[in-house]
């Protein structure tokens, strides 16, 4: 199961392992993470972590494909 939310239009894509739906109400996302879900973000952190090249990283090109004012959503980026 997952979410996707468009903060900016207020829709939300909403997958219960079975359907999908789009709706316009805010998502109902608990409070408090469980603890699989920070095993997947660990898991996503370090995966992006360890394929990084350090000598090629390049923030000018990475803001050219992502801009920066999006970076606060990735979970990559967040510490």
């Amino acid at each position: 199961p997952f979410i996707i939310h468009d903060k900016k239009r207020n829709i939300s894509a909403v997958y219960d392992g079975q359907e999908m739906v789009l709706t316009d109400e805010a998502p109902k996302i608990p409070a408090d993470r469980t603890s699989s879900e920070d095993e997947y973000v660990a898991l996503w952190k370090e995966f992006f972590h360890t394929i990084a090249i350090e000598e090629r990283k390049n923030p000018k090109t990475q803001m050219k494909f992502m801009p920066r004012r999006y970076w606060k959503n990735l979970t990559e980026l967040q510490d």
